[in-house]
């Protein structure tokens, strides 16, 4: 791959991901792309580490929580949610991480309703707070048989 498609390939990646990539992450995207790898394909790579390194953390924050008692704690399952939740919140832009912080503060999602979400604002590139709110109290209503 010439010099040019390889910064090609390292800007689309870098403009999906939308956060400052230490330079040993950028010399491995590189690699990628010499070996001719697309984007969407280094991306996934990189989620998926992420994702790995975020389960492992989860975990280990989830066992201190046992042992400190859950009383003044989130359930354990929550925080498992939210773990989940951190995946797409990390990668997506400033709307949705905006949408997303205010919904999780008001404690009114789980992941099944995050996924739901998620897909409607990529299909959409837009959702304010309020058509979040009307998609999942249509989501959450009873399902009309027709």
């Amino acid at each position: 791959m010439e010099g040019n498609q390889m910064n090609q390939c390292l800007q689309d990646v870098r403009d999906v991901l939308l956060f400052p990539l230490p330079k040993e992450v950028v010399d491995r995207i590189q690699m990628l792309c010499k070996f001719g790898l697309k984007p969407s394909e280094i991306i996934v790579i990189i989620q998926q580490k992420f994702f790995t390194a975020n389960q492992k953390q989860a975990q280990a924050h989830e066992e201190q929580l046992r042992s400190e008692g859950e009383k003044q704690w989130p359930s354990v399952e929550r925080i498992r949610q939210l773990r989940a939740l951190q995946f797409m919140v990390s990668y997506e832009n400033r709307a949705w991480q905006t949408l997303i912080t205010q919904l999780l503060m008001e404690d009114t999602v789980d992941v099944r309703e995050m996924v739901e979400l998620f897909n409607l604002f990529t299909q959409n590139g837009m959702l304010t707070i309020q058509s979040a709110r009307t998609h999942l109290k249509q989501m959450r209503s009873p399902k009309q048989s027709m």
